[in-house]
């Protein structure tokens, strides 16, 4: 068990360099990133956002409250105004694209866990 402690703390040791490596070539916070990925797909609730994101739903309108502060993304209401949809605005689609064509160099672990992720997704 003390092994895979010790692995586990090695793997968020590396995460956590990579969003600090994120933040500073792009200025914008990995969870933000991660954000404007998923509504790059289409509009998203909270609560789908937090759902896709795996980030508690309670942290959500924080960072939504951000990025549209930096115009990065808008909302919809549905007719009865109940619901409200998050999409990403024309800055939003530029700054995401910016992140998807630039490289940021990611640790040796960090590439053998996308490796090893890539082929279980295949498997399944």
């Amino acid at each position: 068990m003390f092994v895979k402690l010790c692995s586990i703390r090695d793997i968020y040791k590396a995460i956590g360099e990579f969003e600090q490596q994120f933040q500073k070539q792009y200025h914008v916070s990995f969870r933000e990133a991660m954000i404007m990925c998923i509504l790059s797909e289409r509009t998203h609730t909270t609560e789908e956002i937090a759902e896709k994101s795996g980030v508690a739903e309670q942290v959500i309108p924080q960072t939504l409250q951000s990025l549209e502060k930096m115009k990065w993304i808008g909302k919809t209401y549905n007719i009865d105004n109940q619901n409200v949809s998050y999409g990403l605005t024309s800055l939003g689609v530029e700054k995401i694209d910016v992140i998807k064509t630039s490289e940021l160099p990611l640790s040796e672990l960090l590439e053998r866990l996308i490796l090893v992720a890539d082929v279980f997704e295949k498997a399944y």
